[in-house]
């Protein structure tokens, strides 16, 4: 009797050590899976988009960056990120695009949109106005890094040829330029 409540106990502790063991391999895959995105963007920057376009102005609380497809507006970035901002290849004034979209988004032209499920594999996704009256493609890459960075932003579009721009808390945080296809 004692060595079958022995191995019901080890049985259980077995059980346990597993759970720990799955739990702490599946927290550390949800992080792997930030950096992941991160990592797979800067390589598309380096390998397809061959820029770093800083904003320069230097001297303000918030850094914007862009490849000419994407910009992001923020104050921290993931450590692979920050060093290609650390070494821009250009310097544009891009935080005037940002003023511009900002002060246009509130429009009644500008709808609310939803990007289409990530597909892992598909290079391309589509982001759809809510009415289903404009229909844009994008980079499914871009879409994942910043549904990662910023997932409560909402998504606004206003037509198929400009940009998706991501707002939180009344500001744009982020613009995606669509995929122009022939």
């Amino acid at each position: 009797m004692r060595n079958k409540v022995l191995r019901f106990g080890r049985s259980r502790l077995v059980s346990f050590i597993a759970l720990i063991f799955t739990v702490t391999v599946s927290i550390a895959g949800l992080s792997a899976k930030g950096s992941d995105v991160t990592d797979r963007l800067c390589q598309h920057i380096l390998e397809n988009r061959k820029k770093m376009i800083l904003d320069g102005a230097t001297n303000q609380p918030e850094t914007v960056w862009s490849d000419g497809a994407i910009l992001e507006v923020g104050t921290n970035f993931p450590p692979a990120l920050q060093k290609l901002i650390s070494k821009p290849t250009m310097y544009r004034n891009i935080r005037s695009t940002i003023q511009q979209l900002e002060a246009s988004v509130s429009d009644a032209q500008w709808k609310d949109a939803a990007a289409s499920p990530i597909v892992q594999g598909q290079r391309y996704l589509k982001v759809q106005s809510l009415d289903h009256k404009v229909t844009v493609s994008v980079e499914a890459l871009y879409v994942e890094y910043l549904q990662q960075r910023c997932p409560k932003a909402h998504i606004r579009l206003r037509s198929e040829q400009g940009p998706v721009v991501f707002i939180m808390n009344g500001q744009v945080r982020a613009g995606i330029m669509p995929v122009v296809t022939q």
